[in-house]
């Protein structure tokens, strides 16, 4: 049909167009130019060649006002949607902490502004069915065909989840999964890449059985399982100026680029080249999280990052925690397979020197997701060093078997590159690859790229992993001040760091192998003070000491640190009651503090009423 206009144009030109006519027109205009009439045949043949031009521009003009019309009929069309989403937007029913409805309004306004091709209605309907493939593939074990949809770092985040289930012998099956509704939560609009948070709400079956269990013994399993509901929230990214000529997206199964069906190995790249889940050209998945978990980033500037992307001006935030994130599940995998040889392109030296001791049986727990946020840039003579803050979780069974539970753990982790390092832009989210030539690295331990040679560790590589206590006490030892990182661990807001706390305050008064009646009190008052579930107390009060020892503090410094939190917690609003006085005396004993150290620690947090 496209070629048909132009072509029925163009016959109706010369029909329209008598050769006499066109003779004259070039008699009129070759006299002049060329000082003689020329013969009739030669007339004849400039007429012919005028009324093709003619015709083809005629052609061409109709051809593109109808193009134009057809654009212009897509951008109403997005436009329409646009209104509808932004007028349809309600966060009350997701909970998590989203963006500001007004501001979450304007940046989607924005960003549908910038990108006229972007529909609301129709992302969000690619995130929905991006998410029952997810559950597919997980209960299946096989992430390869969504590998071109996912950051390098999530998709390690999940693969890792599916290797450690293996060597249990366990997997999570769901079935009659469905979509119940998703709303844009937040939008973040950058430089590098742009953000869409969003919430989506499903029902579903699942149940945790052995690999063994028999396909009829599933199926009953299944069948008995519960509907439950459950909402994470998902973040997505992608450039903002991504290629104008992409030919299709994501949601069609096509490469972006070229349009060839998107590859089902678990490679990155399409037959065009093209690196699929860079961000450079479509949407990519980069986060997922529980919904009441979610909040929006802290738009507070990173300490010595702005230096760090004067000498360095390709790199960004994203690519950064996406790196980490890849490099954090890395060691995890390596530490539960017992391969420190996977691990080694990831990790400088001395930490790899520690790998075989370190976290001895941290990883060997079967685990859940978490997230990672930068929270520091600094620079010493040799190299630039970013640290993180890695929260994670670990799936437990009381010694029942039957009741399961999440211990919460909170890390802070270095990375580290030498100086004078840059950021490869063409990979972006595809943070696994060479950081010199963007080739892509299998995942059978090479420590050199195999297209340059030059050694993968290069990269942005693990120095050390610290609890957030050790590294507090760190920052104050050398005067640094780190106020994002600082509000978590002293006010304890969020909901991950209050589970970590409860897990350690259980750890500590568990020690001496008896927890009283009036701990169990204080420490379920506590619960209910910050808006915990109470039968989480329960499952680590039954839980084996080997599940929760390892995140007891390891030192006096880590001691401080956690009794300086849990007065901070208590002085929420203002005041500690004797209740509260009683537990923190309690927890000053368990922390061996020093007599009266309590009474400074509280002192220092400022007035004190009750």
């Amino acid at each position: 049909m496209n070629r048909l206009l132009p072509l029925s144009l163009t016959v109706a030109c010369f029909l329209l167009l008598p050769i006499d006519l066109a003779r004259a027109a070039a008699h009129a205009s070759a006299s002049p130019l060329f000082g003689f009439a020329p013969a009739d045949p030669v007339l004849t043949l400039l007429g012919s060649l005028g009324a093709v031009v003619l015709t083809g521009g005629a052609a061409a003009i109709a051809y593109f006002i109808r193009n134009s019309s057809g654009l212009k009929q897509l951008e109403a069309k997005n436009k329409a949607a646009t209104i509808k989403a932004l007028d349809a937007l309600d966060q009350k029913i997701y909970g998590g902490k989203g963006q500001p409805i007004d501001k979450l309004r304007a940046n989607l306004a924005s960003l549908c502004e910038r990108d006229p091709a972007f529909n609301p209605e129709a992302f969000g309907k690619m995130a929905e069915t991006l998410f029952v493939k997810l559950q597919t593939a997980r209960s299946s074990g096989n992430l390869a065909p969504l590998r071109p949809r996912l950051t390098d770092g999530l998709w390690k985040n999940l693969a890792t989840q599916l290797s450690i289930d293996a060597i249990h012998q366990r997997r999570i099956v769901s079935r009659d999964v469905s979509v119940q509704k998703s709303a844009i939560v937040g939008v973040e609009l950058g430089d590098d890449f742009d953000a869409i948070h969003i919430t989506i709400v499903s029902r579903l079956r699942a149940v945790d059985v052995a690999m063994s269990t028999a396909p009829d013994k599933l199926r009953q399993l299944l069948d008995r399982a519960p509907i439950r509901e459950c909402a994470e929230t998902w973040t997505f990214l992608r450039r903002p100026l991504c290629d104008g000529d992409r030919k299709s997206s994501f949601k069609e199964e096509r490469c972006p680029l070229c349009a060839v069906p998107l590859p089902q190995s678990g490679t990155t790249t399409c037959q065009c080249g093209a690196i699929l889940n860079s961000g450079g050209s479509d949407w990519v998945l980069s986060q997922i999280i529980e919904a009441t978990n979610f909040r929006i980033p802290n738009d507070d500037s990173i300490d010595g990052f702005a230096r760090l992307m004067a000498l360095d001006p390709a790199i960004n935030r994203r690519v950064l925690e996406d790196r980490a994130q890849l490099v954090f599940w890395s060691r995890l995998d390596a530490l539960a397979q017992n391969q420190m040889y996977a691990f080694a392109r990831f990790a400088q030296p001395q930490a790899l020197a520690q790998f075989s001791s370190e976290d001895a049986g941290l990883s060997i727990g079967r685990v859940l997701g978490g997230r990672v946020d930068l929270v520091q840039v600094i620079a010493d003579i040799d190299f630039e060093r970013a640290w993180f803050s890695v929260r994670w979780q670990q799936l437990r069974r009381d010694p029942s078997g039957r009741n399961a539970f999440d211990v919460t753990h909170t890390q802070l982790m270095q990375l580290a590159r030498k100086n004078g390092g840059s950021t490869l832009s063409k990979v972006g989210l595809s943070t696994g690859r060479c950081a010199s030539c963007g080739t892509e690295v299998s995942a059978n331990g090479e420590c050199k790229c195999a297209a340059c040679g030059k050694q993968l560790s290069e990269d942005w590589s693990l120095v050390e992993l610290v609890s957030p206590e050790t590294f507090q006490a760190r920052s104050k030892a050398t005067k640094q001040t780190i106020t994002r990182l600082a509000d978590r661990i002293g006010v304890i807001a969020d909901q991950w760091d209050r589970r970590r706390a409860i897990a350690m305050m259980v750890a500590v008064v568990r020690a001496d192998g008896n927890v009283s009646d009036k701990e169990r009190k204080l420490l379920a008052m506590c619960m209910e003070r910050w808006e915990l579930e109470p039968m989480l107390l329960k499952a680590f009060l039954a839980a084996p000491m080997d599940d929760i020892s390892s995140i007891q503090p390891k030192s006096i410094d880590e001691a401080r640190m956690l009794f300086r939190a849990l007065a901070a917690a208590a002085l929420a609003d203002g005041q500690i009651d004797e209740s509260e006085q009683k537990l923190l005396k309690m927890m000053a004993k368990h922390l061996k503090l020093a007599p009266d150290e309590d009474y400074e620690i509280i002192k220092s947090l400022g007035p004190v009423r009750g």
